[in-house]
């Protein structure tokens, strides 16, 4: 487990900018209509928007996001080009087998969770690698599902570790960003425009901590289901799309690919 987590985070910081055009594709513009919707009512007010809104963009966009992220994990982690294009059509390809994946999948541990907490937090570890058997193995449904149970099995323990101490070190940063951003917005003349544009930037580079920890999640499943290194994903009509015959992906999240 230590070597997925090293070599996770080593590939998350050798493709910084590649992941994060990926997430901020779906959750700049998304945190920008989530700030925009709650700089209409008063700071202190909470309505329904505070949840459904981001619950919204995450179930409909974020399946595009992670199959994009997940492809390029896998394309980095061989070493083979891949860019920003190249990712985002394959992450669009597959957007409505994650979607349904996910939602099932969320509507599952949601149920676990009411019921009683601890079958919630088991399925959600059990379909920790939901996302690697849709878009890299080309499953779907149930299959994908028991597949990813099956390679989290004696491994349930060091992810639920790897997990807890992720998610304690962003929690801590919420903390450590928002309190004195509230703090300077109580005390001075900060305007609300100038509260929700700070806070859209802090809410973007949040989302981006969710990759170190995905990179993770994806050297546990290669390690789990023994995935080589010149393995290709089984469904060809992903590298179809992927990569059209007219252009070439150069790799530059920035730039679109260069005409060959």
């Amino acid at each position: 487990m230590l070597e997925a987590i090293g070599t996770g985070l080593m590939l998350w910081l050798r493709n910084i900018p590649l992941f994060n055009s990926l997430v901020l594709t779906v959750w700049l513009p998304g945190n920008i209509a989530i700030n925009y919707v709650a700089a209409k009512f008063p700071i202190e007010t909470i309505t329904w928007y505070d949840f459904w809104l981001p619950i919204g963009i995450e179930l409909i966009f974020g399946p595009l996001c992670l199959g994009a992220v997940i492809y390029a994990l896998d394309r980095r982690w061989q070493d083979r080009q891949v860019g920003y294009v190249e990712s985002m059509r394959v992450g669009i390809r597959n957007w409505i087998r994650m979607f349904i994946a996910t939602l099932v999948a969320n509507i599952l541990i949601g149920i676990g969770c009411i019921l009683f907490l601890i079958p919630g937090i088991i399925l959600a570890l059990r379909f920790s690698l939901l996302g690697m058997t849709v878009i890299l193995e080309g499953r779907s449904g149930e299959a994908a599902r028991s597949r990813s149970s099956d390679l989290m099995r004696g491994r349930m323990w060091a992810v639920l570790g790897i997990v807890v101490v992720s998610y304690s070190l962003i929690l801590a940063t919420v903390g450590a960003l928002y309190v004195p951003l509230d703090i300077v917005y109580e005390s001075t003349t900060m305007t609300d425009f100038q509260y929700y544009a700070v806070a859209t930037g802090l809410d973007s580079a949040l989302d981006l901590l969710d990759v170190p920890v995905l990179a993770i999640l994806f050297c546990v499943y290669a390690r789990a289901s023994g995935r080589q290194r010149d393995q290709e994903t089984p469904d060809k009509e992903i590298e179809s799309i992927a990569a059209p015959v007219p252009f070439l992906d150069d790799g530059n999240p920035y730039l679109p690919p260069r005409t060959s």
